[in-house]
């Protein structure tokens, strides 16, 4: 089910795919589908998750004049991360709690911009995701410095015999593990043999300050990183209308037989999510 959220919450348009259509290839038809029910005009911003932050989307986006703002993936944000060289910059967002919760406990969020070619980047941290985050890191420093200590054991018994075999090895592990590679400085001694590793104690500080950091992309350049961030989080508005149709409403489990069967369903889910 492709599901399309305006800002204030409401369903705009949805629609039923194959069951194995990848997510990935639903945003073209979601975009027609939105045009010809509700209307798209040039310039509308469209804010979709990392599922989607994929270079033919945006580039079909920019081919419709739409704006967007997306959030990079995983190995996106571990090779963009290198743009915020420093830790200085960052806003911190002020939240406040629900009128309806007075008590709400809000998380801390900082947010910084940067910007890159046509693009701005948006680095927002969040605290609730620090530990998290700097787990998930400690795993793939773990699993980099293992699979380093097996690269001078492949030079010793002759797997790896000239420098420029030993430079596309590491060049491998760098790409393998670009979260952590890039705090370690790895040289190559052609006289001893001798492949050393040093890691680089500023980096890893910096790299341990941006724990829990996500990253955004936008094509607008009227906004603030504070505004950026504000409109990307609205996407929990679209994650909460698929929750509560899967949940109150039963949309699931589903045992029909009959794909019409299966769509009035679904349709009056989203007519019960209204």
């Amino acid at each position: 089910m492709g599901l399309v959220i305006g800002r204030a919450g409401f369903p705009r348009a949805h629609e039923i795919f194959e069951g194995n259509t990848q997510e990935r290839k639903t945003l073209a038809s979601m975009l027609d589908l939105l045009a010809r029910r509700v209307g798209l005009a040039e310039g509308s911003t469209i804010v979709v998750d990392r599922g989607m932050a994929f270079a033919e989307n945006i580039a079909e986006l920019r081919w419709r004049k739409l704006h967007y703002i997306v959030a990079a993936g995983q190995k996106a944000r571990d090779r963009l991360l290198a743009e915020f060289e420093t830790v200085d910059g960052f806003a911190e967002v002020v939240r406040q709690p629900s009128p309806r919760n007075p008590g709400q406990k809000k998380s801390s969020v900082r947010v910084k911009a940067h910007p890159s070619d046509n693009e701005t980047l948006i680095l927002w941290i969040s605290h609730e995701r620090v530990a998290k985050d700097r787990a998930i890191r400690g795993k793939h420093e773990g699993r980099f410095l293992k699979d380093l200590a097996k690269v001078p054991a492949r030079i010793q018994n002759g797997r790896l015999k000239n420098e420029v075999q030993i430079g596309g090895a590491i060049g491998r592990l760098k790409e393998r593990y670009p979260r952590v590679a890039r705090d370690h400085s790895l040289t190559f001694d052609a006289k001893t043999r001798q492949l050393k590793n040093e890691p680089d104690a500023a980096k890893r500080a910096v790299a341990a300050s941006l724990d829990g950091s996500s990253l955004l992309r936008t094509d607008r350049q009227d906004l603030s990183a504070e505004e950026v961030w504000r409109i990307y989080v609205s996407l929990t508005r679209a994650e909460n209308a698929f929750r509560c149709m899967k949940s109150p409403p039963c949309e699931r489990p589903i045992f029909h037989h009959l794909e019409h069967r299966v769509e009035s369903q679904i349709f009056l889910c989203v007519l019960a999510y209204h």
